[in-house]
């Protein structure tokens, strides 16, 4: 296949990211013919665009995409699937229609699961609509936009942009920023039985819910501005809310 990059300085991109990018047009083979590279100018992300069979895509591509592998790697960027989802219920339904989807952000990455190199960022609902739809034989052409040797800043960034376009909470991307400052809070919540073990920030906040990332810093933040007050004051002061 055919590669050409588009971006300012070729000799610049690293050799192991050239390398993923011919790994990836064997083993995915885009319809195209030809890869386009570009460079995020911003963040200077190595990317493509192209389209792929839904068979490649899902046997080799997964949801389960941690943003910090090295470090938290038990705990997901991406937020929960909403099943039951208007949205969602004609997702899947169009896809048993033979709808071809686009925009799925995905990163190829053989660092972890190296059986499932293509990570998805963005588009995992459409990547089980296509999933269902492929078990019952309707194998369409997708289209991708694919990432190659992010950092952790980079991924951030990628899933930020990602779910800008969905009705995404604060909460989730709370816990997508402290998951890049470190899994202190986290530790500490699961620790004190806020968050039971190896149990993540809720990615929404709604009743019966495990904490979020908010809870959590306003339940510290007033813990210890209620050591500073008076048991007679304290009906008067006001909490703090983050």
């Amino acid at each position: 296949m055919n590669i050409i990059y588009r971006v300012e300085n070729v000799k610049k991109i690293k050799e192991e990211i050239k390398k993923a990018i011919d790994e990836f047009c064997n083993v995915f083979n885009p319809t195209e013919g030809v890869l386009y590279i570009f460079e995020d100018t911003l963040t200077k992300a190595i990317f493509s665009e192209c389209h792929i069979s839904a068979d490649k895509l899902i046997f080799k591509g997964t949801v389960d995409s941690p943003l910090d592998a090295e470090n938290q790697a038990e705990y997901r960027a991406n937020r929960d699937v909403v099943a039951d989802n208007i949205a969602f219920l004609q997702m899947k339904e169009d896809a048993l229609h033979k709808r071809s989807f686009s925009n799925i952000v995905a990163e190829y990455n053989v660092a972890f699961d190296e059986q499932h190199p293509l990570k998805i960022i963005g588009g995992q609902h459409r990547f089980i609509a296509i999933e269902e739809a492929l078990s019952k034989g309707i194998n369409q052409v997708h289209g991708l936009k694919v990432y190659f040797g992010l950092n952790t800043e980079q991924r951030l960034d990628v899933q930020l942009i990602s779910n800008t376009n969905i009705a995404v909470s604060s909460d989730l991307l709370d816990r997508m920023l402290e998951t890049v400052k470190g899994p202190e809070l986290r530790n500490w919540c699961q620790q004190t039985g806020l968050l039971n073990e190896h149990e993540d920030f809720a990615d929404k906040k709604q009743r019966g819910s495990r904490f979020t990332v908010r809870a959590a810093r306003t339940f510290i933040m007033n813990f210890y501005a209620g050591k500073r007050i008076a048991s007679e004051n304290f009906p008067k002061e006001k909490q703090f809310r983050f």
